[in-house]
């Protein structure tokens, strides 16, 4: 292990601190809103964060293709250790840290039952209140 696969690991460690704080402060975005349930907002936010996520270990992947294609003698090993790392670190992001955050914050999901209503009414069901039958008749 030398310098530049040494220099790439940290630069790793970055970009992957960097995409668990911003998928953390979007889950904190989520959960300040008025009445929302905390469940939904680890879902929301995870869902809002994995284009852009998605999009910069892409590009960056792309971006460093070059450099293991060409097998160069300096940055090669730089460049693969990133490469994947960010493969690895992507799927842990994106997968593992919603998890752990809800089990560091005892969060569980609300059974469907319990769950308030919301949005619209189903057309099935009962818009009028049933008329009231008045005593002795």
């Amino acid at each position: 292990f030398g310098f530049m696969p040494l220099l790439g690991l940290y630069a790793l460690a970055g970009i992957i601190v960097n995409n668990a704080i911003v998928l953390i402060d979007r889950i904190d975005i989520e959960r300040g809103r008025d009445g929302a349930d905390p469940f939904e907002a680890i879902v929301t936010a995870s869902a809002q964060r994995v284009r852009p996520i998605l999009m910069s270990t892409i590009t960056t992947i792309l971006g460093l293709s070059p450099l293991i294609v060409g097998v160069d003698a300096l940055f090669f090993g730089m460049a693969s250790v990133i490469a994947s790392g960010l493969l690895v670190g992507t799927v842990l992001t994106l997968g593992v840290a919603p998890v752990l955050y809800s089990l560091f914050f005892g969060i569980r999901p609300v059974p469907a039952l319990q769950r308030p209503a919301a949005g619209p009414p189903s057309l099935l069901a009962p818009t009028a209140t049933p008329p009231r039958q008045e005593a002795g008749v």
